[in-house]
């Protein structure tokens, strides 16, 4: 049985929440309508929250977007190395930012933003995504093309600025390295009032033009002062002092005074020590002492400067006593007493040192043979001729220079009376370099020959001996010497060809029965009656025994080198064809003081007129009224300084000189070899030239063809002409 229930006894409670409708059941419009509006509610929220996810997701893809935008991609090279094959639109701004032309860096952002832009627009799904991706872009376009014209005015701004302070750093530099009043000094002054009244210039510094004006004058100023300090530091103290630089600031005002006085300071000191170079010389001085000195005063180190000073001019007028006196007057240059106040005594004892060591000095060069040396430290005129020898490549032109380097000195030779001996054209320094390019291992024997040949040739022939002589004096091997003294071709070849003597030993006497005594001994024995000349000569024991012993040993050199060369070995033969080329040169007088040469440096000398002239020179000094003629007034007195004849009276000094001459008198080569001297037997039995009070001695050269008595020029008595001692050897 079905139960009704009719819809007014429907009613609500708080219990029953919901009831599920049942079929037939009545309900209300509200009721009804209820669900209705639920689901337009719920359509409605479904429909906001589709849009923002829609939002969203464009969002999102623009923020992606962004990031790809802004994506660099690099890529390796194929030859190496790497490079972008995408630059994000990020990098391209960092770049452009750094130019320095605005207009050029905004064009070419417009195109990279309008190249993503048209990229990326195209890609873009969301249904908000490119209105969103429009914005945007256009946002970074106002942004960074903005951020790039700003940062590239800047750039723009500080690179002409750069470019403004180079151009003034042009004007600079030639307003400071030009003299005033000169044309390049005056433009740039004019470019420099044209730079500093030009408005633009103005407005492109601002506020800072006038102080790179003022910092413009001062550093003008410093660039005047670095490059006066380079030419002249003395000159530029004076100019400082006097106010020139007056567009230093403090700073710089104070730290170039400092820096000026110190270099004018050192520059004085340098001309001090230069200019005591010049007082060892006896050379005037170049510069004023006096003001140098003032630039110490004050200072700690006054005292010692002047010092340095006083010294100096206490030696100049000491010091050219020692270069102009003869030679035997050395040893009377009084050195300075030590009187005065002690800054005199310590100036004079300093100058006293160098005085002596400039005694010493001269005394040692002609000692070691080094007198042009010695000249051409204390005569300009000489130096500045051996600087135009060394420098000229022209052989006529050095030779000039060379006869007028021979004139000068000379002239100096007579000056400072240098004996004949100790005469000579070369300095050692000279002579020194010459031996290490003679001896030279890379030299054949014709080039060296050649060398020393030149010498005698820029030279003259006559001074090839006393250039040998430096030469040997300086390590020239002593067979060097020996081969220039003989006109024998075949000797001086041999001679210059022979090398070690060890070598030369080892080959040589291993093919011949000889042992070195046998033809060391044969040697000897052939030149017994040159030796003898040797022997009787005023060389003294030592040096005679060297000079045979250097002759011996060059011709064993010889003899070995043609027993090593000849097939038959025959060593007698050897040593004979040496000797007798040796002694083919001289003819040997009887009683064996001296021998006449066939020639003098390559000038024959007749051998008969020589003989006869030197006879006759000794008639006459025997016969009396010649040998009174040449003491002249003076007499005999000059040899009354010899102590064992001290206190004779004047006619017995007279007596017993003049019979010495004439009873013990005897001819002996002069230094050279190049003539003879007249020599007699002193009463201790030393052997003295005849010479007068003046120093002339009774000489004459073997050139010399007159019949003329030396030191007097009247005939000699000639009773008859003799022949040659003896024939020359083949």
């Amino acid at each position: 049985m079905a139960i009704k229930i009719y819809q007014t006894q429907i009613r609500p409670t708080t219990e029953v929440k919901e009831r599920a409708s049942t079929p037939g059941m009545k309900i209300s419009l509200d009721t009804a309508a209820a669900p209705g509006r639920a689901f337009g509610n719920m359509m409605a929220a479904g429909e906001k929250l589709y849009v923002k996810y829609e939002q969203q997701k464009s969002e999102n893809e623009v923020i992606e977007a962004g990031k790809n935008i802004d994506e660099n991609i690099i890529s390796d090279h194929p030859t190496g190395g790497s490079s972008y094959s995408k630059k994000g639109l990020g990098t391209t701004v960092n770049e452009l930012s750094e130019s320095t032309k605005p207009d050029e860096a905004l064009t070419s952002y417009k195109l990279a933003w309008q190249a993503e832009y048209d990229r990326i627009l195209p890609t873009l799904k969301g249904k908000f995504s490119k209105q969103l991706f429009k914005n945007y872009m256009n946002k970074r376009f106002i942004s960074e093309s903005g951020s790039i014209r700003d940062k590239t005015f800047v750039n723009f701004r500080n690179e002409s600025r750069v470019l403004k302070i180079n151009e003034l750093d042009n004007i600079t530099k030639r307003l400071s390295n030009n003299e005033k009043g000169t044309l390049p000094h005056n433009q740039a002054l004019i470019d420099f009032n044209a730079f500093f009244s030009s408005q633009s210039n103005y407005d492109l510094f601002g506020d800072k033009f006038k102080q790179l004006e003022f910092q413009t004058l001062n550093n003008i100023d410093v660039l005047k002062i670095q490059a006066d300090l380079s030419k002249d530091a003395k000159a530029t103290l004076k100019k400082f002092n006097a106010g020139e630089y007056k567009n230093l600031d403090t700073e710089n005002h104070t730290r170039l005074k400092n820096k000026i006085t110190l270099a004018a300071q050192q520059q004085a000191l340098g001309e001090i020590g230069s200019d005591e170079e010049r007082a060892k010389l006896g050379l005037e001085s170049k510069v004023d002492l006096s003001e140098n000195l003032k630039l110490f005063e004050g200072y700690e180190t006054y005292k010692d400067v002047k010092l340095a000073v006083d010294v100096n001019n206490y030696v100049r007028g000491a010091v050219s006593q020692v270069h102009t006196s003869k030679q035997s007057d050395l040893a009377q240059i009084k050195l300075y007493e030590l009187k005065g106040t002690g800054d005199e005594i310590a100036a004079k004892r300093k100058a006293n040192v160098v005085i002596q060591n400039a005694i010493s000095e001269r005394i040692k060069a002609v000692k070691e043979n080094d007198i042009v040396g010695y000249i051409n430290k204390i005569d300009p005129e000489l130096a500045d001729l051996d600087n135009r020898i060394q420098n000229s490549n022209d052989e006529e032109t050095i030779k000039s220079l060379i006869k007028e380097k021979k004139l000068l000195l000379d002239q100096k030779f007579i000056e400072l009376d240098i004996e004949e001996s100790k005469q000579f054209y070369l300095s050692k320094s000279e002579v020194q370099a010459a031996v290490l390019t003679i001896t030279s291992p890379d030299k054949i024997w014709q080039e060296k020959k050649a060398t020393l040949l030149n010498f005698g040739e820029l030279y003259g022939k006559e001074n090839l001996p006393q250039i040998m002589k430096q030469m040997a004096g300086e390590n020239l091997p002593e067979h060097f010497v020996i081969a220039m003294s003989t006109n024998s071709s075949a000797l001086n070849q041999d001679i210059l060809q022979s090398h070690d003597i060890k070598d030369l030993e080892k080959n040589a006497l291993n093919e011949t029965s000889a042992s070195k005594k046998d033809i060391t001994k044969r040697i000897a024995n052939n030149l017994e009656k040159w030796e003898e000349v040797i022997e009787n000569q005023n060389l003294g024991t030592e040096d005679a025994i060297k000079y045979k012993a250097m002759v011996e040993k060059t011709l064993y050199r010889v003899a070995l080198l043609r027993i090593d060369n000849d097939k038959n070995n025959d060593w007698n033969k050897a040593v004979d064809s040496a000797t007798d080329q040796f002694l083919s040169d001289y003819s040997i007088a009887p009683e064996k003081t001296y021998f006449i040469p066939q020639d003098v440096n390559g000038k024959f000398v007749n051998q008969g007129i020589v003989q006869t002239k030197s006879e006759a020179i000794k008639l006459d000094v025997e016969e009396g009224s010649y040998l009174d003629n040449f003491m002249g007034k003076d007499g005999y007195q000059h040899y009354a300084s010899n102590s064992d004849i001290d206190g004779v009276s004047k006619e017995d000094i007279d007596i017993r000189v003049k019979s010495a001459i004439q009873n013990n008198n005897m001819w002996l080569l002069n230094d050279t070899s190049t003539g003879l001297v007249l020599h007699f037997t002193w009463f201790d039995g030393t052997k003295v030239p005849v010479v007068n009070s003046s120093g002339q001695k009774i000489e004459f050269n073997f050139l010399d063809t007159d019949y003329n008595a030396p030191g007097t020029k009247t005939p000699l008595t000639v009773i008859e002409t003799y022949d040659v001692f003896e024939e020359p050897s083949a």
